[in-house]
């Protein structure tokens, strides 16, 4: 997910008005990218030397001379319109910014660069070549427009222009070789496909969870040491920090800094996804990665405000898979709880992996804003704070990280999704932040309570002593949502307890932060780690693997 800065008065939509000049902008188009878009829905079962043409050759050096003169375009108010040239190219940016503009488009092929001799129609319409942009010039500055990018040396010439007919018209040697109502190229057909869902998923998630019998003391540093939960340090230190000095945090709410020395607002980010909770359940991972991508950007204090999905996802015509596409949108759309922030979205190419197809995993991407002075990170910060969990204490194995680690196997039925709740829990954490009740915050994810306990150990080297009244791996690692651990000073207790209580949530008392090892109180015993045994555990696997 890419983030941007802009003043709303930069702000530049994909519009146009009668009779203007469109202006294609960026590198010359070539043969490579061509049926992109098409490419990326057929189902890849192995590489072939036809699908290469359809794969885009990017130019990062011409993509920055790009982005630098269109910006310089619109901060000096030379354009009425701007749209990038995605999937499908020529075809899809046209009649994309000529539909939403009540218009239609005449589009001259002659006139578009290109670096490739003998190109055809077909071939111009569909290039997928990277780098290029349409834009459309404010009356009487498209000289001015022209020259800015000559200035960048990029391509600026007029390719089309607005017509009042709602057609998509293309000329190519003079001659009217196409011809389309804009409406038929940009709203996307309607259909119901058939769907059921494959036996074997439905086995799964109705296969009973056994017996487990495990040492919580070596079960712990296992799952920190997991290679979905190990720390990421050892891939993200190689990054030139001189290019970017804002190190990301260890996991939760993405990157924090603020907007604009002009103010004291700030942005917080976050993408999540749980591909075994899509696999066993689609519709409910969809939800999952929706809610906990809106929980981490709320326990560091903002409020979630759009999203965006990435739906990696089978062929839609085999009859075991479209149901995820579906029941995705309908999670997104139809019960949407953490706030219903407005959103849109990418399809990532059909994919199979070794004969089968690609699990339905939902990507979501979400972002919100929040005051930096009121705002709360995932470390115990000092000793002496009580500990407090929002919302119950125990948690389900099914799809667990914890019953992969014990079982080899992904199987059992994802936690249950109450999204009232949810709501709830998220917005009673930004109230607390809000009122500076606490500065640290952690969501309990995968791999559960006690590894959301060693999570908030690290950052600082301050350790907690907690009591779990529940026995059970289920108490201990096993995974819900709307939980979140944070801390209170002892004199403000009582008022944070009491705002918990006005909402009916459930909440627990589990102990207070100090030392430096993690001590656990269980029925019948006391778990104990030092802090340097368990970072150790949490940053050797990747490293190794890294350093050789």
């Amino acid at each position: 997910m890419c983030l941007g800065l802009l003043r709303e008065e930069h702000l530049k939509k994909s519009r146009a008005s009668l009779g203007r000049p469109i202006y294609y902008a960026g590198a010359k188009t070539g043969r490579d990218g061509i049926g992109g878009a098409a490419f990326a829905s057929r189902e890849l079962k192995e590489e072939k030397a036809e699908d290469r043409p359809a794969v885009q050759v990017g130019d990062p050096f011409l993509g920055k001379l790009l982005m630098e003169a269109t910006l310089e375009a619109i901060e000096k108010d030379l354009v009425e319109g701007v749209q990038d040239m995605g999937a499908a190219g020529l075809t899809s940016s046209l009649a994309e910014l000529a539909h939403k503009s009540g218009l239609g488009v005449e589009l001259h092929l002659d006139l578009v660069p290109t670096r490739e001799e003998g190109m055809g129609p077909e071939e111009l319409l569909l290039s997928e070549s990277q780098e290029r942009m349409v834009l459309v010039p404010k009356e009487g500055k498209e000289k001015a427009l022209e020259e800015v990018f000559r200035r960048w040396g990029l391509d600026c010439v007029p390719v089309a222009r607005t017509i009042p007919e709602r057609v998509f018209r293309v000329l190519f040697r003079g001659e009217v070789v196409a011809e389309v109502p804009t409406e038929a190229l940009a709203e996307a057909p309607t259909y119901v496909r058939v769907g059921r869902e494959d036996p074997e998923v439905r086995r799964l998630r109705e296969t009973p969870i056994p017996p487990l019998k495990a040492d919580p003391q070596e079960v712990l540093k296992k799952l920190l040491a997991s290679p979905n939960l190990a720390s990421r340090e050892a891939v993200y230190e190689r990054y030139d920090h001189q290019v970017d000095p804002h190190r990301p945090p260890p996991r939760q709410g993405g990157r924090r800094r603020p907007l604009d020395q002009g103010t004291r607002l700030g942005i917080a980010a976050k993408v999540d996804q749980n591909p075994r909770y899509s696999r066993l359940s689609p519709r409910l991972g969809a939800m999952h990665a929706l809610a906990e991508a809106c929980r981490n950007v709320s326990v560091v204090g903002a409020k979630p405000l759009a999203y965006t999905d990435g739906l990696n996802l089978g062929s839609p015509e085999t009859p075991e898979l479209p149901r995820a596409r579906r029941d995705h949108r309908r999670a997104q759309g139809g019960q949407r709880g953490p706030g219903r922030p407005r959103g849109l979205g990418k399809r990532l190419p059909l994919q199979r992996e070794r004969g089968e197809a690609h699990p339905p995993t939902a990507m979501v991407g979400v972002v919100g804003v929040l005051e930096v002075d009121k705002r709360a990170e995932m470390g115990f910060r000092r000793p002496g704070e009580v500990l407090l969990l929002l919302g119950e204490e125990r948690g389900e194995l099914g799809a667990s990280e914890v019953l992969y680690l014990l079982t080899g196997e992904e199987f059992g039925h994802p936690p249950r999704l109450d999204l009232g709740r949810e709501k709830a829990v998220q917005e009673a954490i930004r109230d607390l932040i809000q009122r500076g009740l606490t500065r640290t915050a952690h969501d309990v994810a995968e791999g559960g309570l006690l590894l959301a306990l060693a999570e908030m150990a690290f950052p600082y080297g301050v350790g907690a002593t907690v009591e779990v009244r529940e026995g059970g791996l289920e108490a201990l690692f096993g995974e819900a949502p709307s939980r979140i651990l944070f801390t209170v000073e002892k004199a403000r207790l009582q008022e944070a307890t009491l705002l918990l209580e006005e909402r009916g949530l459930p909440y627990r008392v589990l102990g207070e932060t100090g030392g430096k090892s993690l001590t656990v109180l269980i029925p019948g015993g006391v778990l104990e780690w030092s802090l340097e045994e368990l970072l150790s555990a949490w940053k050797a696997p990747l490293r190794e693997v890294l350093d050789g």
